[in-house]
């Protein structure tokens, strides 16, 4: 069975630590399956894909997951994203992925079991 890896930039450790975050989008349709678990990993800096290395900070169950278009996005799931409404969350979007409001999105929510911090290289 694969291990699946939730990997957030450093930006989101906060609020993911908090319980402020119990949700996040990716890229396209991507079916993992309710009541799977995640390796919940953040990257040491703001950028993900800058990062030297990713801190395990748990294991998450996922609760829900959908897949919809940006536009279909409602205040709720912003707000569970971490961010203060959907217009934050877009801009957030078309940060990460250069989405618009016809982007296809997995929509995720999960519960995040905590543990010491463990530190890995990323692979090159």
């Amino acid at each position: 069975m694969a291990i699946i890896t939730f990997s957030f930039s450093g930006v989101y450790k906060d609020a993911l630590i908090s319980k402020q975050k119990t949700a996040s989008i990716v890229l396209g349709d991507k079916k993992i399956g309710v009541g799977e678990s995640v390796l919940v990993t953040v990257s040491d800096e703001d950028n993900l894909y800058d990062g030297n290395s990713l801190n395990i900070i748990g294991t998450g169950v996922i609760k829900k997951e959908e897949v919809k278009l940006v536009k279909d996005i409602d205040e709720g799931q912003a707000k569970r994203c971490s961010y203060n409404n959907i217009s934050e969350l877009k801009e957030g979007l078309k940060h990460w992925y250069d989405a618009d409001d016809r982007t296809v999105v997995t929509y995720f929510e999960f519960d995040i079991e905590f543990r010491g911090e463990t530190n890995y290289e990323k692979s090159k």
